[in-house]
């Protein structure tokens, strides 16, 4: 037959033309913006769950769990697409080991509310799964590069400020000492 293989700049390796189509398309422009919509598009409906947290009509619970799983099966699909076309250059970036880790919080919650909805879990660690939703927020920052930059310089700048603010409590000890001897007298 005939030959489907083609070379990417990216990789090295050969890839067949599903590959090629699956990893230009998920290192697009269009699909990297509609992601970027649907997360800001949760993020707001976590916000108005969040806020009707006290209302117990069963339309509302429905609703935001019928949401809450086209979000899910949008992220999974996004996962797999991500890793079909790069199997071990997914791996390779924290952005995406962070959003699996949220993906796999969310996907506990969803078969523990689905699958279990009358299991006897503690309460705690779902109420924790379920503020992890929240965090879906910050896939964006693995969308846009500017973000990152910023969160690695922010990250990196954090050892300095830790020494920083040990040095100044340093210092204070210090001057406290010294201004506890010098003007400090035993009241009688």
């Amino acid at each position: 037959g005939e030959d489907t293989t083609v070379q990417t700049v990216h990789d090295p390796q050969y890839r067949n033309l599903k590959h090629e189509f699956v990893f230009l398309l998920t290192e697009g422009g269009i699909f990297t913006s509609f992601i970027m919509v649907v997360i800001l598009i949760n993020t707001l409906t976590v916000a108005i769950q969040a806020d009707n947290q006290n209302t117990q009509e069963i339309e509302f619970l429905v609703f935001f769990q019928v949401v809450d799983l086209v979000f899910l099966v949008i992220y999974f699909f996004e996962f797999v697409l991500k890793l079909y076309a790069q199997p071990r250059g997914y791996w390779s970036s924290s952005y995406n080991r962070f959003d699996f880790i949220i993906l796999a919080f969310s996907m506990v919650d969803v078969i523990q509310s689905v699958f279990f909805p009358g299991a006897k879990i503690d309460v705690t660690f779902l109420r924790v799964l379920r503020a992890l939703r929240a965090m879906r927020a910050l896939r964006s920052v693995s969308m846009v590069r500017s973000l990152q930059v910023i969160v690695s310089a922010l990250l990196k700048t954090m050892a300095s400020i830790v020494h920083l603010v040990t040095l100044l409590l340093l210092i204070m000890y210090v001057f406290a000492i010294m201004g506890f001897y010098v003007y400090g007298s035993a009241s009688d």
